[in-house]
């Protein structure tokens, strides 16, 4: 089973391992949390968030696209591991590649069902009332992105998550 990988004080950058569900569960008004995954940088909102632990195992699907890692184990329960890199980039680097530092799952509960976002790592929890806007991603008009921030001279894609697991639980039923 993943373990929690701890708490972190919820303004400033991380550069522990560590996050608890009560930080993340006292910033959800207008929060992202940040990570960065194959070298792109992502946020998403803290309001479906439920914490961030070490990446589990997962058992691969035959015949899924590279983005659907598999199914993972979370508190005893089926959760899909969704790689959002893959997903939107294309990117062909492996679950199982990058094994220098320790991956993270970000846990995400929407319709009553637990999905587990891949990250290589979790940087940062910021207001986004506080981020620029901009618009420097091939990605960006995608439509699971709400918009794309500037953040430490970076551009940071916001993942809208309904319409992102909308579309993953789609292309799964395709598969």
């Amino acid at each position: 089973m993943p373990q929690a990988v701890g708490s972190m004080d919820s303004e400033t950058a991380v550069n522990s391992k560590t996050w608890s569900v009560a930080s993340i569960v006292e910033s959800r008004s207008s929060r992202a949390l940040l990570f960065e995954s194959h070298g792109v940088r992502f946020a998403v909102t803290t309001e479906s968030v439920t914490e961030v632990v070490e990446a589990p195992q997962f058992e691969p699907v035959a015949g899924s696209p590279d983005w659907y890692c598999g199914i993972a184990t979370y508190k005893r329960k089926p959760a899909a591991l969704i790689d959002a890199a893959q997903f939107f980039t294309d990117s062909r680097l492996s679950p199982d590649q990058n094994t220098d530092h320790t991956r993270h799952a970000i846990v995400v509960n929407l319709a009553s069902s637990t999905y587990l976002l891949l990250a290589d790592r979790i940087l940062n929890l910021c207001s986004l009332d506080s981020l620029a806007t901009s618009a420097d991603l091939s990605f960006a008009e995608h439509t699971a992105i709400k918009s794309v921030y500037e953040v430490q001279n970076h551009p940071v894609a916001l993942i809208n998550l309904p319409e992102l697991l909308r579309q993953t639980r789609l292309l799964r039923e395709c598969v």
